[in-house]
This record gives C-alpha cells, sequence and structure tokens, in this order.
C-alpha cells in the first residue's frame, strides 16, 4: 500500500520448511513434568499465585496450550459434561483473538480438581468484577487479570511462572511443558493414542505419536500379555532329548505305520516316482 521496495520476505519458504525440527528432535525437546513434581508447583502456586492455580489446573488437566486457556469464556464451559469448548487462542503478536493452531475446535475432558478450581476460580472473578465494575465483555474473560483484561505472556512468565519454579526449587521449563505434562501422564495411564490426539488438537496422528510415542516405553512394553494366547502349545522336543541323535532308533522306527508312501521325484530322468515299502 505504501511503496515498499525491500526484499519480499517470503520469497524463500523452503528454508524455513527445512528449518522444522525432525521427529528425532521433537522426542529430544520434550519437557514434562512428573506427577510428583506437578502437585509441588501446584501447592507453590496455591501459597504464592493463588489467582493462577485454576489456569495452570487447566492446562495441566486438559493440555491446553498457555494462548488457548489465556482465551477461555465462561461460555466455553460445558459443566454438566464436565468439559471445555477450545475453539479460539490468544496470539500475543497479533493482540487479538485467533482461531486454534490448526483450525478445528474441540472439546476438552476436564477432570473434577480442575473443574473445582475454576469454578471457585470465577466466584472470585464474579466478585471482583462487581467491585471494580467490569464490562459485560471483561466478565466473559475466564483468566483477567486484576484490571479485566488479557495477561501478556511476558508478564506472566516473569511474575507468575519463573518465581513458582523458583520457589518450588524445580528445574526450568517452559509453560508449554504443562501440555507435555498431560499428554505423558494419558499415555502413561493406557489412553488410547487417538484420544489423546483428539483431546490435543493435533492435526494428525502422526504428530502425536512422533512427539509422545517414545515415552516410558517399559510400562507399555509390559501391557499386553501375549503368553495367554500363546501359552500352551506343545512345540517339538530339541534332538538333544532323543535316544540317538546321529541315527534312526528302533523305537522311532515302531512309529511309522505300516504303509506305503508314494514319493514323486521331480528331478528323476522320465519323471518316474519312486516308490518306498516301510517294512
Amino acid at each position: 500500500m505504501h511503496g515498499y521496495r525491500g526484499p519480499n520476505p517470503a520469497a524463500d519458504l523452503k528454508f524455513f520448511v527445512g528449518k522444522q525440527p525432525s521427529k528425532r528432535a521433537r522426542k529430544r525437546d520434550v519437557q514434562w513434568f512428573r506427577p510428583a513434581e506437578a502437585r509441588t508447583l501446584l501447592e507453590a502456586c496455591g501459597a504464592l499465585r493463588p489467582r493462577w492455580t485454576a489456569f495452570l489446573m487447566v492446562c495441566f488437566g486438559g493440555g491446553l496450550r498457555w494462548g488457548e486457556a489465556t482465551a477461555l469464556r465462561r461460555a466455553d464451559l460445558d459443566w454438566a459434561r464436565e468439559r471445555v469448548h477450545v475453539e479460539r487462542t490468544w496470539s500475543e503478536d497479533g493482540g487479538r483473538f485467533e482461531p486454534c493452531k490448526d483450525g478445528e475446535d474441540r472439546w476438552v475432558k476436564l477432570p473434577a480438581a480442575a473443574l473445582a478450581a475454576l469454578r471457585a476460580h470465577l466466584e472470585a472473578m464474579d466478585l471482583e468484577g462487581s467491585v471494580n465494575r467490569w464490562t459485560p465483555e471483561q466478565r466473559e474473560l475466564a483468566f483477567p487479570n486484576t484490571v479485566g483484561r488479557i495477561t501478556r505472556y511476558g508478564t506472566f512468565f516473569e511474575l507468575v511462572w519463573k518465581p513458582l519454579l523458583t520457589s518450588a526449587k524445580l528445574p526450568y521449563r517452559k509453560p508449554h511443558a504443562m501440555r507435555h505434562s498431560y499428554a505423558t501422564w494419558m499415555l502413561e495411564a493406557g489412553a488410547d493414542l487417538r484420544w489423546v490426539k483428539d483431546q490435543l488438537g493435533h492435526a494428525s496422528i502422526e504428530e502425536t505419536e512422533g512427539t509422545y510415542g517414545h515415552l516410558e516405553r517399559e510400562r507399555h512394553e509390559g501391557r499386553v500379555n501375549l503368553d495367554t494366547v500363546l501359552g500352551g502349545v506343545h512345540s517339538r522336543p530339541p534332538a538333544s532329548t532323543l535316544s540317538d541323535a546321529d541315527g534312526v532308533s528302533a523305537g522311532q522306527l515302531r512309529d511309522f505305520p505300516r504303509e506305503e508312501f508314494m514319493v514323486e521325484g521331480k528331478g528323476f530322468v522320465g519323471g518316474n516316482t519312486l516308490s518306498i515299502r516301510c517294512l
């Protein structure tokens, strides 16, 4: 519109496509919280930043991305079915609401503990909104800041996330690790990979398998017991158990029925048939 004459930033997109992480790289980069670590972090949040406890529990309990949890509204909550409708995300770069990453909305099942924390949080926000005279649009946000607006990622990271990790004495992880933790816990508990894919909102099941399929392999190896199918089948005894491994014993000869065996010899001249009679 204004006569820009600089280089085209999209002239060589294949360079950026080539820089995408491989499946092996995604496996190395996955960071997640073990259940005990997550409980420690939540306890620290309840003591230091109680306003954000429900937010963390929704991210841990539903696998939501930070922007998806930030963009939640009260109308997205289905209390009867214990689930939340994820249909938008907050774009930090654009400063606006946008559709989800893969362009498809999804319903995410939340555990009872996360729903209870969310209900208590919304009741507190109702009181805060009444005192501060928030607008109906501000009251609709599930996780507003103290002035009824969206919290910026940098503010959350510096004032909430990093202090909580320091207080809980946990190694550094990004907030996205809460989403990785949800997927890991689900797969460890035996959840179907297709269900986890739908809950996470991945575009394909290959993305889910490539990111989380390598985690806790030992626990998955012993989940299926094929001995219930193959056990009890009588196999042929090894040759070392026979009375004469180098020759044929008289007892073995007696085991053959006294009948004539016809063996067709395809290598004989004229296609003759070799007849063998057991005595």
